[in-house]
């Protein structure tokens, strides 16, 4: 559990409660305790999973991804970025 900050082209807005389910074949994101899904994203299209703090994350980013992260400045721990 954690908050989805974006980047799905359907669901800009941030969401405080979101999941990540893991498929054989996708990661399915999911937002609120219903479990509404956000988006996923198909396993042969992700290249890498990056784990770290915020500032070690935010050095390996775009402006674009930068702009997502930057939506929620009280995350300050550990961010999981797909």
């Amino acid at each position: 559990m954690s908050r989805y900050l974006g980047g799905f082209p359907n669901s800009a807005e941030p969401a405080s409660f979101g999941y990540c389910a893991v498929t054989e074949g996708s990661f399915i994101f999911v937002r609120g305790t219903q479990g509404a899904e956000i988006g996923r994203i198909h396993r042969d299209a992700i290249n890498d999973i990056i784990v770290g703090e915020k500032y070690q994350i935010a050095e390996q980013l775009t402006a674009q991804e930068k702009l997502c992260l930057e939506k929620c400045p009280h995350l300050k721990k550990i961010i999981v970025l797909v």
